[in-house]
């Protein structure tokens, strides 16, 4: 296993006034120029990995500190097990579990609506990760929950097709959708 080294790349041009030219046309000059960007570059086998870093070198030796640290982690096993999850988005995620909630359940029309549910729901997310309830809407729809009001996440139970409602505390069941005053 390689590790990355902070690089510079350098480009050979033959120029002829200010026009590009192939090497050995007469009255050519070779000119090298230098990146202004540092690289962080390595080989894996045959395959050159050349990552683009900063113009500042403190900086992009900080960045190729922990690429190098990732990659050894990586290659030691020690990464999040996680991570590859946490990157999908929630679509994925919901083709996944689908198949599994169809082969149990109740009736098709009950699986029906959950999949209608659970499509709109994901449609409203922006990331795979579980959305969190603001602590300002949290202390005025949630007030009798047992959880910290930052902590909140929008349940299953919560969920409409036109978008989470929550238990209000004079409310009932009907809440107010997200976003929304009643």
């Amino acid at each position: 296993m390689s590790l990355f080294t902070l690089i510079k790349i350098t480009r050979t041009r033959h120029l002829l006034g200010k026009k590009q030219v192939a090497p050995g046309t007469p009255g050519s000059v070779k000119v090298k120029e230098e990146s202004a960007n540092w690289y962080a570059y390595r080989r894996d086998g045959s395959k050159q990995i050349k990552v683009k870093l900063f113009t500042d070198k403190a900086a992009s030796v900080s960045k190729l500190a922990k690429m190098n640290t990732a990659l050894e982690r990586g290659q030691a096993e020690m990464t999040d097990p996680r991570k590859e999850h946490l990157k999908r988005g929630a679509a994925e995620h919901l083709d996944e579990f689908l198949p599994v909630m169809r082969a149990k359940g109740k009736s098709e029309k009950d699986k029906d609506r959950k999949e209608a549910v659970l499509r709109a729901f994901a449609g409203t997310l922006k990331s795979a990760r579980t959305r969190r309830v603001p602590a300002s809407r949290a202390t005025q729809t949630h007030r009798t929950s047992p959880l910290e009001p930052t902590k909140l996440h929008i349940s299953l139970a919560s969920i409409t097709t036109t978008g989470p409602t929550f238990w209000g505390p004079d409310r009932g069941r009907a809440g107010c959708p997200l976003g929304t005053r009643c």
